[in-house]
């Protein structure tokens, strides 16, 4: 916003309430978006548009890697999960795992990914590829080379995706709130965080975890069994032990375990924490259990058990990301910002 006297303008940082969102309509744009059937885009591209918006496909989005250090391995563990999904649902159509590439994690990357997991890749930017979209056959599941899109067009992609979206930046994680798409995050631990004070408590606990998890190793992994072990077992204590000697080394992609961010301005109260919630023991209920028994778990069934949550409408996950759209959608948490607008447009300052 900024400090406006007479023909004096001194720009001060905007305090919006928290997570409010500036509606698009809102934004300036002198380059206002055309319709999606007048923008010129490769057949495979449009192919891929057109059967993800008619369901005879399912597609997965990935957008956003090249930015961390794990990025092959939570591409392995997310190929991986989706394939497993793919074979125990008793859905034929195929599906398409729409990989965005960029620098940092380059066409080479993705095709050295796809060889380990054992899954065919189609290049969309080759002439042939929209022939190989449409050979595929019933439940087959490739990976798919994606170039830059138009908005539209990726937006449309965006919605349109079958499983949960895994996504990174602040514009995308932005749009997936205001929409109410499910999806995780590539980067929880940096630049794009999970949101945890909107929607249900527990599943947006669930959410952080499952996105911390992509990107774990072996070693990390048996820690995260041991804890379960003790979990089931309702051995509360040593539970508890081992996620403290875990904080202790300060091991960045274990730290769901512990993570509680700020306390809310309005209640003081901090956000749900497995740590916090482990110490009720024996008087932590029953769906307080079965949350923190899915986040803790790093096998592939709770990735499959949790994508077929994020799929099912009448969820409790996907009840979550409904009320997060909700949440960030509602009229107090655009008004300032819109004032704010409407007099930056009338002082012709935007």
């Amino acid at each position: 916003m900024a400090d406006i006297d007479g023909l004096k303008c001194n720009p001060v940082s905007l305090k919006l309430p928290e997570f409010s969102i500036i509606p698009e309509s809102e934004i300036p744009n002198n380059h206002p978006l055309p319709a999606i059937n007048k923008i010129s885009s490769p057949p495979a591209i449009e192919y891929l548009c057109k059967k993800s918006e008619e369901k005879t496909v399912r597609t997965s989005i990935v957008y956003g890697l090249g930015r961390g250090d794990n990025d092959p391995i939570i591409l392995e563990r997310w190929i991986s999960g989706i394939k497993a999904q793919v074979k125990a649902s008793s859905e034929q159509s195929p599906v398409i795992i729409a990989v965005f590439v960029r620098e940092g994690f380059t066409t080479q990357n993705l095709k050295s990914v796809a060889e380990r997991s054992s899954i065919k890749v189609i290049d969309t930017n080759l002439q042939d590829s929209e022939k190989q979209l449409r050979a595929l056959g019933a439940k087959e599941c490739v990976v798919c080379i994606m170039p830059s899109l138009h908005k539209s067009l990726f937006q449309k992609l965006v919605i349109n995706s079958h499983f949960p979206r895994l996504s990174e930046g602040a514009n995308l994680t932005s749009f997936l709130l205001q929409t109410g798409q499910p999806h995780l995050s590539v980067l929880p631990i940096g630049n794009t965080p999970v949101a945890q004070n909107m929607g249900d408590p527990l599943e947006a606990l669930k959410a952080r975890a499952f996105s911390y998890k992509l990107s774990i190793n072996m070693s990390e992994v048996k820690q995260l069994n041991e804890i379960l072990k003790h979990m089931k077992s309702g051995d509360y204590e040593k539970a508890i032990n081992n996620i403290v000697n875990i904080k202790e080394k300060n091991i960045p992609s274990l730290e769901f375990l512990w993570l509680e961010g700020e306390k809310n301005k309005s209640t003081q109260l901090s956000q749900l924490s497995i740590l916090g919630l482990l110490s009720k023991k024996r008087s932590m209920g029953s769906i307080e259990k079965d949350a923190i028994l899915s986040a803790i778990n790093p096998s592939k069934e709770a990735l499959v058990e949790y994508l077929n949550d994020c799929m099912d409408i009448d969820s409790k996950t996907s009840h979550h990301f409904a009320l997060q759209e909700l949440h960030v959608n509602r009229p107090f948490n655009h008004s300032v910002a819109s004032a704010l607008i409407t007099l930056g447009k009338h002082k012709r300052i935007l």
